[in-house]
């Protein structure tokens, strides 16, 4: 099973990472939020953010983002 969740992240991560770099960019996680039709004020979608940038680089690379949906 957590094989597949992880699968269906990484197609979500690949989905959001339009420029291709590896790496989730802010607005690329807010069109993936969008995309997820989550309803999130601005406050709560930078929380969320920063949750799953842990290295606070301003980014968020596949592992940081796989962890952080499993928790």
């Amino acid at each position: 099973m957590q094989g597949k969740i992880v699968s269906e992240l990484q197609e979500y991560f690949d989905d959001c990472d339009h420029n291709e770099d590896g790496r989730i960019q802010y607005e690329e996680f807010l069109r993936l939020l969008r995309y997820l039709r989550a309803r999130l004020s601005n406050p709560d979608c930078e929380r969320w953010f920063r949750r799953l940038d842990n290295d606070r680089d301003g980014l968020i690379d596949i592992n940081q983002f796989v962890a952080g949906w499993m928790e």
